[in-house]
């Protein structure tokens, strides 16, 4: 391989780099690079060849990494980019040292296990160069050691000769505490799965007796090949299964394999070669480690993670996977379902944005999904969501109803579309600080017409366009702005209804800007009682459009539209401190009605200002503007012609001349009093105004009528025998002229009296 980097590392840690020196002692550079005929050569691989010697005994592992192609950047002679020279790992092997230091020159070499139990105990130290036969394990060496007390022989690192109790063949600790399981006795290939597990335990057993289990660092080394077993295994010591190993586990019976010290594989050829556990005869097997690899096992097994999940091969892992890890790591594109519970997620884009995985107690969010994008049928439960966390705010708000949440903070995010459909009946939702081109909500496609039981409270939120369904009940507008739209018929008609936005239980507004886009309001304008709130109740807000309602309750907010009532005889209509401008006006069907201190600043007649043709009583007071009063006072001196006589001035409407209307604000059949109020000056002579002589008096009289509709009252009058028409109260048969007495010593047939003023008072009185 041309120009690669091969580096030399201490096998325990895998990271650090080892000393290299040549033959004659000499140091070596680490790591060394190949030069253009493959071989490894000083000078970043352009100098002498270079030949490495390493310690012996020490055990070491090998990376050789290949060029990536991307030029070297040097700043000052300094190279600035070495990580992106190489790509690494492209190849690691390790080099396991399996001799001793106590093997000299003149050790004798011995082919088995067997035959060092019977070997010389004077020769002191043996070289074993297999254990059934020469060549089938790693050398080692065994030195005798005398006991008065010698320890059982485990077959592995402690031998006796069965005629002689006065010691036994130790074999030296293998150098970095790496045991080769073929020391152990354990064969490839077709051998007797029943006597590997024997022999795996009696190693375990081994290395549990000479080392703290807990604290030990050593590893179990399970060369290239397939390992059969027939049980599974605790090992406290780190499993390390070479380049292309496997274990596989033989019989119908489950298999637990506990590796509490973790696992480290040198890889494959490819991906399918990397599992590391198998069964066969209908058995699976359970893998426990910190870290498990879903790449070690198939259908047939379950990996089970105490601290990380990597998912490296794509499985279904809702149907084996027991446990909850600490992290899951998904490195490759998942197509089946994944349950993630309770555990740290490390995903880029990897997870289908078609499939239903679930996620319980864990942190999400839509980054882990191709195109940022996840199914309806995915499954959140006490999942943490961040908003900040999220590529799509839509998105967010999905998981968030999804999650089961009903408190919704934007924090001033723009959505473009969001759609709120209740999770379940009687179940109220808050939206707040939200800036939304469009909001929908919908009820749940369980619930009917009359069966209405969700609430919605916007709060701090700006709505371009609010929709809706017809099975929504109530809905809550707090300090936010609102264009209101629309409402959907049924669940499944995408027709939007012309009559307005519908809520059938309570509408509140309060300190918010809504509006109208609608052909019939804020609410629902269809005209039919059965599709409108039950309450609205406005407060503190502006309103554009019409407003209906079955009982209404609005203090201090302004209309430009129909403020309306449906209702019956014992709801609510009360109108406090508002303003209407525009063509708006107040409207009830009910009997009774409070309309207090309002403005109204409309065009068009006082008399539609508020319109209640049922209403029976009504608390009318400091209504202005445009409005009709209980009260009312015109100018009437051309209205009016005053003839003296005698001391009286005889008041009477020409017949040409208008009607005088005196319309005044009551329920039904109201009693009217009318007040002719006159202004008299006499004068001793032909004199101005202004003269100090003139002398001014003001004299009055009233009528009493009664009025069906206070709204259209004129002033009554008749046609007398002279051609004109007398002010009457309603006596049609013996109508009567009003006749008001002047004060003693005026004469109002004086040539120089006048009339100065002609005024009329109209009141309703109880």
């Amino acid at each position: 391989m041309v120009g690669a980097r091969v580096s030399f590392l201490d096998l325990s840690t895998s990271a650090s780099l080892i000393e290299l020196t040549d033959n004659e002692g000499t140091p070596l550079p680490n790591p060394l690079f190949t030069g253009s005929d493959g071989r490894l050569r000083l000078e970043n691989g352009n100098g002498a060849p270079a030949v490495p010697c390493i310690a012996d005994g020490l055990s070491y592992k090998v990376v050789v990494a290949r060029k990536t192609g991307v030029e070297p950047i040097f700043m000052g002679g300094i190279l600035q980019n070495p990580e992106e020279l190489y790509e690494n790992p492209f190849i690691a092997f390790v080099v396991t040292a399996m001799g001793g230091s106590g093997a000299g020159s003149n050790t004798s070499v011995i082919g088995s296990v067997a035959d060092v139990r019977l070997a010389d105990k004077t020769l002191g130290s043996v070289v074993c160069s297999g254990y059934y036969e020469a060549g089938d394990c790693p050398a080692r060496v065994f030195t005798w050691v005398e006991s008065q007390q010698p320890p059982q022989d485990n077959g592995i690192n402690v031998l006796r000769n069965p005629e002689d109790n006065t010691g036994y063949w130790k074999m030296s600790d293998p150098p970095a505490g790496t045991w080769d399981v073929r020391m152990a006795g354990l064969t490839l290939y077709g051998a007797d799965a029943a006597q590997n597990s024997v022999r795996l335990q009696a190693l375990l057993n081994a290395i549990g007796e000479l080392l703290d289990v807990e604290t030990a660092a050593t590893r179990i080394y399970f060369p290239k090949g397939v390992w059969h077993l027939s049980a599974g295994f605790t090992s406290y010591s780190e499993v390390v299964f070479g380049y292309g190993s496997m274990l596989r586990f033989t019989g119908s019976s489950s298999k637990v394999v506990n590796l509490y010290g973790g696992v480290e594989s040198y890889g494959a050829d490819n991906i399918s070669d990397l599992k590391l556990f198998d069964c066969v005869d209908g058995g699976y097997a359970v893998i426990y480690a910190p870290e498990a690899h879903t790449c070690w096992v198939r259908p047939n097994s379950h990996a089970v993670a105490s601290d990380t999940l990597v998912v490296d091969w794509d499985s279904a892992l809702s149907t084996f996977w027991f446990g909850s890890p600490r992290k899951c790591v998904v490195k490759v594109d998942s197509t089946n379902v994944i349950a993630f519970n309770g555990c740290e997620i490390e995903c880029d884009g990897k997870l289908s944005k078609t499939v239903g995985y679930s996620f319980t107690n864990c942190r999400f969010t839509d980054r882990y999904f191709k195109d940022n994008t996840f199914s309806d049928d995915v499954t959140l439960s006490g999942c943490t969501l961040d908003i900040d966390d999220f590529a799509s705010v839509e998105n967010w708000a999905k998981a968030m109803l999804m999650n089961g949440a009903t408190v919704l903070d934007f924090n001033g995010k723009r959505c473009d579309s969001f759609t709120l459909q209740a999770t379940a009946a009687n179940r109220s939702y808050r939206v707040l600080n939200g800036n939304f081109r469009r909001f929908t909500f919908r009820a749940p496609d369980s619930v009917t017409d009359g069966n209405q039981s969700n609430s919605l409270q916007l709060e701090h939120c700006r709505v371009e366009e609010l929709d809706g369904d017809w099975f929504w009940k109530d809905l809550y507008v707090i300090d936010s702005y609102v264009a209101v739209g629309y409402s959907v018929y049924t669940h499944t008609d995408p027709v939007m209804a012309t009559d307005g936005l519908l809520v059938k239980g309570a509408l509140l507004v309060r300190n918010s800007d809504v509006a109208g886009i609608n052909d019939s309001g804020i609410a629902v304008g269809s005209g039919n009682s059965a599709y409108l709130p039950s309450t609205v109740t406005l407060m503190d807000s502006r309103i554009v459009g019409d407003v209906n309602g079955l009982a209404i309750d609005a203090t201090r907010t302004s209309f430009t539209g129909v403020l309306k009532q449906w209702a019956g005889d014992s709801t609510v209509f009360s109108v406090k401190e508002c303003t209407f401008s525009g063509t708006a006006h107040a409207e009830t069907l009910g009997t009774s009605a409070i309309i207090v201190d309002n403005r109204f600043l409309r065009s068009g007649i006082p008399e539609d200002a508020v319109v209640g043709p049922n209403l029976t009583s009504c608390t009318y007071e400091g209504n202005g503007g445009n409005c009709l009063q209980k009260k009312l006072k015109i100018d009437a001196q051309d209205l009016l012609v005053v003839v003296p006589y005698g001391q009286f001035l005889h008041l009477y409407k020409p017949q040409s001349g208008a009607e005088i209307r005196l319309h005044l604000f009551g329920c039904g059949q109201s009693n009217i009093r009318v007040r002719f109020i006159l202004d008299i000056r006499e004068a001793t002579g032909s004199q101005e105004a202004s003269n100090t002589q003139n002398h001014y008096s003001t004299v009055s009289g009233s009528v009493l009528y009664t009025a069906s509709d206070p709204k259209a009252f004129q002033l009554p009058h008749s046609v007398n025998t002279v051609g004109n028409q007398s002010i009457n109260d309603d006596d049609v048969v013996n109508p009567h002229s009003v006749s008001v007495k002047v004060p003693d010593g005026i004469d109002p047939t004086d040539q120089y009296a006048a009339i100065t003023g002609a005024y009329i008072e109209a009141e309703i009185i109880d």
